[in-house]
């Protein structure tokens, strides 16, 4: 089972991209943080977005 996200902090949106895992909602680069209120992430969806190997092949947030 995935670990839920216990950090509070919220990530800056580098790229636009859609999370399909909160109802498709778009983030906007340098509009947007992630996550959205209301949207728990797992640590491990936070760290897929955060590395080179999601779908778009570079990191997507970024620790503020």
């Amino acid at each position: 089972m995935a670990k839920r996200n216990n950090r509070t902090g919220r990530y800056e949106v580098l790229i636009d991209f859609t999370e399909p895992l909160d109802d498709m909602t778009i983030y906007r680069a340098g509009k947007d943080k992630y996550p959205r209120a209301g949207y728990e992430p797992t640590e491990e969806r936070i760290a897929y977005l955060q590395s080179d190997k999601n779908a778009l092949g570079r990191p997507v947030i970024a620790k503020k």
